[in-house]
């Protein structure tokens, strides 16, 4: 189990990084090929749906990072002013909530990739299961960043489970 969450904060935040550079690498390629060739007016379509798709990828696959982190908007000076036991059960509440939540989107996400599986894209014809796969992922990572969270405060005098929520990859 501390090798699987490992390795998958380990992926999250190694697809997000990599995907961000090919998008970059991706828009700086269009720019430079339409100041060399002024037939091209406007970008291509191609780079824009492929643009996309990278931002998508990057936005759902790093949430869980993101969330990790807890670099998430919060309102930590209501909280802060709230005694610890309170604090304690407003945690629980919304982790399980997020949790739940989040386990109906990847699962929602999972069911539109099977349902719309033989679609493609307008533009590259990319194939709707690889477009939509990021969000499934994302919301899967998602779900369980904020399972282990609850389980955590649930468990709090469960010293494994915290060794497994505290372990980070090298560089976080």
């Amino acid at each position: 189990m501390a090798k699987l969450v490992y390795y998958l904060r380990v992926i999250d935040r190694l697809l997000g990084s990599l995907v961000l550079l090919l998008m970059v690498a991706v828009v700086v390629l269009q720019v430079v090929l339409r100041a060399l060739a002024t037939a091209i007016p406007m970008p291509t379509i191609d780079t824009i749906e492929l643009a996309q798709y990278f931002l998508i990828f990057i936005v759902f696959v790093s949430a869980a990072y993101t969330a990790r982190k807890g670099e998430h908007i919060a309102m930590l000076e209501f909280k802060e002013k709230l005694p610890a036991k309170v604090r304690l059960v407003i945690d629980v509440l919304v982790y399980a909530v997020a949790t739940v939540v989040f386990g109906l989107i990847f699962y929602s996400a999972l069911r539109s990739i099977i349902i719309n599986y033989q679609s493609v894209t307008p533009a590259l014809g990319i194939p709707f299961p690889i477009f939509f796969f990021p969000t499934a992922f994302g919301f899967l990572l998602l779900t369980i960043e904020y399972g282990l969270k609850t389980l955590c405060l649930l468990l709090s005098k469960n010293l494994r489970l915290q060794e497994i929520f505290a372990l980070q990859p090298k560089g976080d």
